[in-house]
Formats: structure tokens, sequence, C-alpha cells
């Protein structure tokens, strides 16, 4: 049997009550998350639950923007990569959120090059 667990029922600002995002457990599986706020990163950090994917629906900040933070995490410091599934309409738009990640991680490479702010190419 499935299980599904509300993490919130805020809205699209930050507020109190957390983000509409969920929990899904399929029967003996560590949860999937669908969508990923700011709050529910976060909460998914700092209460280590062990989820194995993430399923996007769209991206509105209140279900996507808790996805860099995850990724930053998984990636340096636990060295662990989570799935991402998700509708391939949403592709071009989650390709243009890695080429402005890409933007910002250069020039803070610059900054510590150079040791000083300067602005990106």
């Amino acid at each position: 049997m499935m299980r599904i667990v509300s993490l919130g029922h805020g809205g699209g600002v930050p507020n109190p009550y957390g983000n509409t995002n969920f929990l899904i457990y399929p029967e003996g599986q560590d949860p999937w998350l669908l969508d990923c706020g700011p709050d529910t990163a976060r909460r998914i950090l700092q209460e280590e639950i062990p989820v194995q994917g993430i399923l996007l629906t769209h991206l509105h900040d209140d279900h996507s923007g808790g996805l860099k933070s995850l990724a930053y995490n998984d990636r340096y410091k636990i060295g662990f990569r989570r799935k991402l599934v998700y509708p391939a309409r949403l592709q071009e738009g989650l390709d243009q959120q890695l080429i402005n990640l890409l933007e910002v991680v250069r020039f803070f490479q610059q900054v510590l090059r150079n040791g000083c702010l300067c602005q990106i190419p």
C-alpha cells in the first residue's frame, strides 16, 4: 500500500506552514518527494528524510525552489544523486536554470581567483 504525507499547506509565498509538497511512500521503499519548494528542501535536509527521488510537476518556485539546495547538498556533502522525474515540457526551463547556475559558479570562481568582485562577462 502506498502512503502519502503532506509537508505543508501554505501557498506560493514563504509562510510558517511550509510548501504544499508531499512525500509519497511506495510500499517497502524510501519516499519520493512530490515537488521541492524551498521550505521543503530545508525540512528534508534538517530531518534527514531519505528521499530517493523527486517528482517535479512544474517550475514555480514553491514547487521547484529547493532543487538547487538539495542538489548542492547531495553532490558536495553526501556524494549522492537523487532521481529527478519531470514532464518533457519542463526540459527547456530546467536547462535555463542550469545555465544560470553555471554563470553564478563561474562568477564566484573569478572572485576567488581575483580576490575582488567583478561582473559576469
